[in-house]
C-alpha cells in the first residue's frame, strides 16, 4: 500500500487504501490499522490530535483535513481553460493532466461526463502539433482515451515517415480503419515514393 508521509496527495492515497480494504474485505479494524502503519513524518503526528477511541474515518477526516490537496472548482478550471501541451510532455502526460483537471473543476459530472464534455475538447485543443490537432478535430471521439489513441497513431505515423508524408496521414489512418494493421501505411508509403 506504500507510506503516507503529509508530501503526497491525501485524497489519493485514501482512495487506494480504500480500493485496497474493498479488494481483501477489511472491517474498520484492519483499516484503521493499516491506516496507522502506514502514516510517518508530519502525516504521523495527526495520530495525536486524535484523543480517546480511535475510528478509521475520524483519523481519516484528520488526514484529510490537513493533508488534502483539494483545488477549487474554479482555479481548476481555469487552469483547464488555459492548459496547452508543454514542450517535452507526452501525450500520454498531457491526457492523464487533462482528466485530473476536468475531475477537480466538475466534482458533481461523472467521470465520463468530464470525459466527453470537458476532457475531449480540451486535449485536442491543448495539443502544440497544428497538424495533430486539425486531424484529430475531424474527428468525432466518444473518449479522452479514443482521441488519445488516435494522437498516438498519428504521431508514430508522423515520426516513422516524416513530414513528406505528412500529407497522406488522414488518407492512410482512413484507409486503414486506424487500427494496429499496416495496410492504410503501406498505401500510403507507396503513394509517397511513388
Amino acid at each position: 500500500m506504500g507510506r503516507f508521509d503529509g508530501s503526497g496527495d491525501a485524497e489519493l492515497f485514501l482512495v487506494r487504501l480504500e480500493a485496497i480494504a474493498q479488494t481483501y474485505k477489511w472491517s474498520e479494524e484492519d483499516k484503521l490499522t493499516n491506516l496507522v502503519s502506514a502514516l510517518h513524518g508530519d502525516a504521523e503526528q495527526t495520530l495525536i490530535h486524535c484523543k480517546g477511541q480511535l475510528k478509521y474515518e475520524q483519523l481519516a477526516t484528520k488526514i484529510r483535513q490537513r493533508f488534502s490537496t483539494q483545488v477549487d472548482p474554479m482555479l481548476a478550471r481555469i487552469e483547464l481553460l488555459k492548459r496547452k501541451q508543454r514542450k517535452s510532455e507526452t501525450l500520454q502526460e498531457l491526457a492523464a493532466d487533462i482528466e485530473r483537471l476536468t475531475a477537480l473543476c466538475a466534482p458533481q459530472l461523472t467521470p465520463e461526463q468530464c470525459d466527453q464534455w470537458l476532457g475531449l475538447p480540451t486535449f485536442i485543443d491543448a495539443l502544440d502539433d497544428d497538424r495533430l490537432r486539425l486531424e484529430l478535430s475531424r474527428k468525432e471521439f466518444k473518449t479522452l482515451d479514443d482521441a488519445l489513441k488516435e494522437a498516438l497513431y498519428l504521431q508514430i505515423w508522423t515520426d516513422r515517415y516524416g513530414s513528406q508524408f505528412r500529407g497522406n496521414l488522414q488518407e492512410a489512418f482512413d484507409s486503414s480503419g486506424s487500427d494496429t494493421g499496416d495496410s492504410g501505411i503501406q498505401k500510403a508509403s507507396l503513394r509517397g515514393t511513388q
